[in-house]
């Protein structure tokens, strides 16, 4: 048997065991269909690399599990330490986590009081959309979804089969493509 039908072999073994993981509830819940796969499997090709199984001999599926299984646990336990420290440093800096704001919540407060007032907060609302259109597609459907139905990035990470992280990461992209979209045309505008 050559090292290339090895590691075919190695894998085949491998795939239900990923495919496991994606049913139980916890993993699935917490890191997504898409992020299981993309652990298990760098965490395999890892293991390949190093141990070099022999071509008549390859790790049994126990093993395997077992392997996988402290991967996918490690990188749950890893998100919820960047969770707890960036809740942290919220609460120590609320002035860091400023894009969480919602969008509403930026223009100006009591619009019924002067016309002028209420003409720039609905030319605002306009330019906002305008820019929030020219976004990528994957960045429209983060943003109005956390900005403009007022969903949780979890649940939304959940909805989309992603995990949260992915979702802030589309979030701090979409926000920061936007903020030069409207920069751009406010500075046309002077």
């Amino acid at each position: 048997m050559t090292k290339e039908t090895a590691a075919v072999n190695f894998f085949a073994t491998a795939e239900p065991i990923v495919r496991e993981f994606c049913r139980i509830p916890y993993f699935r819940n917490t890191l997504g269909e898409n992020e299981i796969c993309s652990i298990s499997h760098a965490k395999l090709m890892q293991y390949f690399r190093e141990k070099q199984p022999l071509p008549d001999k390859s790790p049994a599926p126990k093993q395997l599990w077992r392997i996988l299984y402290n991967e996918l646990v490690n990188q749950i336990h890893r998100q919820e330490r960047r969770s707890k420290y960036r809740q942290t440093r919220r609460e120590e800096d609320p002035q860091e986590d400023m894009d969480a704001v919602t969008l509403t919540e930026l223009l100006p407060a009591d619009s019924s009081c002067e016309p002028e007032t209420r003409i720039l907060r609905e030319e605002m609302a306009r330019d906002v959309e305008e820019a929030l259109n020219r976004l990528k597609p994957a960045e429209q459907e983060v943003l109005r979804s956390l900005y403009y139905e007022g969903k949780s990035s979890r649940a939304l990470a959940a909805e989309m089969q992603v995990t949260p992280q992915y979702v802030s990461q589309v979030k701090k992209q979409g926000l920061a493509r936007m903020r030069n979209l409207l920069k751009a045309k406010y500075m046309e505008k002077e």
